[in-house]
């Protein structure tokens, strides 16, 4: 989300409360821009240089940019859980538990191509992106650093502090909700999916 009035970004990966976020930011003070649908990508998740070049920010270090930040390992089970609820039939490899799910991912993000090897039909991804629904879900999983590629500040706050998100902007919000719990979770991390993750997301670590 951007305001150019109030010199605000926000960049919103996806599990990181990106939802409840919006919402109350839509619900307080700022004026927000509206998003260019003509612009050739879906209007979500989208990286920074992306929300630059859709809203035609030319005076891009003028703006304090904010990012809600999440602990990897939470991230990656809330996103596995919230995935297959959704498409888990789209899956080359359905009906997988979550450290299965990890291995899958690792060797597919490590493949030569992600989506061919963790999509059933690679076109459910490209299509969802053609129409501009979404990316296919396949940022679910992009690691959190990667949302300032363009390397500029960005102020991470850890989605536990997320209260004090008016404290960083300046600005006062309504009350952010918190995430949404999946229920029925009952598989944990082992260790060797805390091995992987750890590997697979250690600039993330590092951000806070």
């Amino acid at each position: 989300m951007v305001s150019k009035d109030y010199k605000l970004i926000f960049l919103m990966p996806p599990k990181t409360a990106s939802n409840s976020l919006r919402e109350s930011l839509i619900s307080s003070q700022i004026k927000f821009d509206s998003f260019d649908p003509n612009y050739h990508k879906p209007n979500t998740h989208l990286y920074l240089s992306e929300l630059v070049e859709n809203f035609k920010i030319d005076n891009i270090d003028e703006y304090k940019i904010v990012q809600i930040y999440r602990n990897p390992y939470e991230k990656f089970k809330s996103a596995f859980y919230h995935l297959t609820s959704l498409i888990d039939g789209c899956l080359i490899k359905p009906n997988l538990g979550l450290n299965e799910f990890v291995i899958q991912y690792r060797d597919c993000i490590l493949s030569d191509d992600y989506v061919k090897c963790m999509y059933k039909d690679p076109e459910f991804v490209y299509d969802s992106i053609r129409k501009k629904i979404n990316f296919g879900f396949t940022r679910y999983f992009v690691e959190q650093y990667k949302w300032n590629d363009l390397n500029k500040k960005v102020h991470y706050l850890d989605i536990s502090k997320i209260d004090t998100l008016s404290e960083v902007i300046g600005y006062e919000l309504p009350k952010i909700w918190r995430l949404n719990k999946f229920r029925g979770q009952k598989e944990e991390l082992n260790e060797n999916s805390i091995q992987i993750i750890s590997e697979l997301y250690d600039k993330d670590f590092n951000l806070i």
